[in-house]
């Protein structure tokens, strides 16, 4: 299995909580659509499923951990 990191796009051969060169997600290579569904951001929000996807970055609905806020992630 391949990991990916969603900042830079290195690749791991074992699962990351985050990219040891720039900090960001490391997510398991699969399917692109899903990019970081079942990940934790900032330990702060969980990203449940894709919403959308366009030329200025992909938004993703998620929850804020902290008080079960719905919230909707972009990343650029």
């Amino acid at each position: 299995m391949r990991y990916v990191c969603v900042g830079c796009d290195r690749e791991y051969d074992e699962p990351l909580a985050a990219c040891p060169v720039d900090g960001a997600p490391v997510v398991q290579r699969g399917d692109a659509t899903q990019g970081l569904v079942g990940a934790r951001l900032d330990g702060r929000f969980q990203v449940e499923a894709l919403l959308g996807q366009g030329g200025m970055g992909t938004v993703y609905r998620g929850t804020q951990v902290s008080v079960g806020r719905p919230v909707a992630i972009k990343v650029l």
